[in-house]
């Protein structure tokens, strides 16, 4: 279905969070009346500033959704996976397209949960009969949610400048991974809703090409002005190291249940991404220079900063 260029009534699920309030923005500018949904009120009232409309709903409580949407003619959610199904059923028969937000941990072979969540998200959209897509995004950074970017320049940024960091990492750090600038991700969410050609199969959205783990730190590390080498350790070695560290009061940049995910690749094409939605993915390096990490290191606040 060819998305009409304005004029369209969007539920945006997840409207507080800055993926949802970036997405409103996007919308609105394109002419679409945007229904901001959220659980609650005061949150809606003071994240969401745009001209909207807003309406509070919780995802776990299904059945007081139905009444929330029933004027609605496409929806898009950047909440949790997990919420899909309910979301699917609560939506009106009138409702045209539909545009989720999974995350490419769905093809881990570690036993996760929430990888069976976004598995279970998916096939409830197969089975839906509805229109819509399905978003796998990788490691998301540039944003206030961005859990591993901003953990690792809180690392290096709690080093003197002076000092090269040790950085202890399973297989000398030559796992793939290929992260995603969060722009890319909104622009994904909104060329999902537009673009005849997005809807169908699931699409992986990630970085234009994989990297290796040390080859991520040392663009961290350049974007703040740090000096960094690589201590290979073993999975068990790399365990009681952040142990020890968490013991003296240190702040490790990975977690335990992280240590695991690290000696997995995360290397995905990204031509779907180019041809059905029509986003040439950001680098790395010229990501980080937009959010302009660079004053990281002398903010006073860094702690906090890497906390939101």
């Amino acid at each position: 279905m060819d998305i009409p260029v304005s004029g369209m009534k969007i539920a945006v699920f997840g409207a507080t969070s800055s993926l949802g309030r970036e997405l409103v923005a996007r919308l609105l500018v394109d002419g679409h009346a945007v229904v901001a949904i959220g659980r609650d009120a005061g949150r809606l009232r003071d994240s969401v500033r745009a001209p909207v409309e807003r309406r509070v709903a919780d995802l776990r409580h299904p059945a007081t959704l139905a009444a929330t949407l029933l004027d609605v003619e496409m929806a898009v959610s950047v909440a949790h996976a997990r919420f899909v199904p309910a979301l699917l059923d609560a939506l009106p028969a009138g409702c045209g397209r539909v545009v989720l937000l999974g995350s490419a941990r769905r093809f881990s072979r570690f036993p996760d949960r929430a990888a069976e969540a976004v598995r279970s998200a998916e096939a409830a959209l197969a089975v839906s009969g509805r229109s819509g897509v399905m978003l796998h995004p990788t490691m998301i950074y540039g944003w206030p949610g961005d859990r591993t970017v901003r953990r690792i320049l809180d690392y290096l940024c709690h080093w003197p400048g002076w000092l090269p960091i040790p950085v202890p990492l399973p297989r000398a750090g030559r796992t793939l991974v290929q992260p995603i600038f969060a722009e890319d991700v909104v622009r994904a969410l909104h060329m999902a809703l537009v673009r005849p050609e997005a809807v169908g199969d699931a699409i992986v959205i990630a970085g234009p090409e994989p990297i290796s783990i040390i080859d991520l730190v040392r663009t961290c590390a350049l974007a703040v002005g740090r000096r960094v080498f690589i201590v290979p350790l073993p999975q068990v070695a790399l365990r009681a190291s952040i142990r020890f560290a968490a013991g003296l009061g240190f702040k490790p940049y990975l977690s335990l249940s992280e240590i695991e995910r690290l000696i997995e690749n995360k290397h995905f094409d990204v031509g779907a991404m180019r041809r059905r939605l029509g986003i040439e993915p950001v680098a790395l390096a010229e990501g980080l220079d937009r959010r302009n990490y660079s004053d990281f290191a002398t903010d006073a606040n860094v702690t906090g900063r890497a906390a939101e």
